[in-house]
C-alpha cells in the first residue's frame, strides 16, 4: 500500500512538476532551475548533491483499517499513508530562492490535483488536509548561498486488494 502510493505520487510529480514550476517562474520573470527528483529520499539525504531537488516519500504514521464488509484475513484494507513532497533549493540570491520556493509549492499543489483515482485516491481529502510548511533551518554551513526548503504533506487513500 505505501509503495503503491509513493510510486503513483512520483509518477505524477515527474510528469507535471517541472512544467508547472517553469511556467509559474516565467510568469514571475524568474528562471526555474531543473529539479532533480528523488524517490524515497528526503532533502537531508540529497541536498549535498544538488542545487535544486524534490524528494517524494511517505511519512510514518499511516492509518489503516479493514474494509467494511471484508472477511477477516482477506487482506482487503483501506489505508491512509501520508505522502511528502520535499522541495529543496539553493540559490545565490535569497529573495529569488524564497520566491522560487513559493512557486514550487504552488506547482506541487497543482500536481496533487493530478493524483490518479485508483488504487490511490482521495489526495487532499478530507478538506484542509493537504499541508505545507517552509523549513527555515539551513542544511548546509555555506552562508554564501540562500536555501529554501518546503514540505508538502498529502494524505491519500490506498485500497489493498489482498494480493
Amino acid at each position: 500500500m505505501i509503495r503503491e502510493a509513493v510510486e503513483r505520487a512520483f509518477t505524477v510529480v515527474t510528469a507535471n512538476f517541472q512544467t508547472d514550476f517553469a511556467a509559474l517562474a516565467t510568469a514571475a520573470s524568474l528562471v526555474a532551475p531543473t529539479a532533480d527528483l528523488y524517490k524515497r529520499r528526503s532533502a537531508e539525504r540529497f541536498h549535498a548533491h544538488t542545487a535544486c531537488g524534490l524528494g517524494v516519500y511517505h511519512e510514518g504514521g499511516a492509518t489503516s483499517r479493514r474494509r467494511p464488509g471484508a472477511a477477516t484475513g482477506s487482506g482487503l484494507r483501506d489505508s491512509r499513508p501520508v505522502i511528502v513532497l520535499d522541495f529543496y533549493l539553493r540559490d545565490a540570491d535569497e529573495a529569488d530562492a524564497v520566491e522560487l520556493g513559493e512557486l514550487a509549492i504552488q506547482a506541487l499543489l497543482r500536481s496533487v490535483d493530478e493524483f490518479p483515482e485508483s488504487p490511490v485516491w482521495g489526495a487532499g481529502d478530507p478538506r484542509d488536509s493537504v499541508t505545507w510548511e517552509v523549513i527555515d533551518t539551513p542544511l548546509t554551513e555555506d552562508r554564501a548561498t540562500a536555501e529554501f526548503r518546503a514540505l508538502v504533506r498529502i494524505p491519500v487513500m490506498v485500497r489493498e486488494t489482498g494480493l
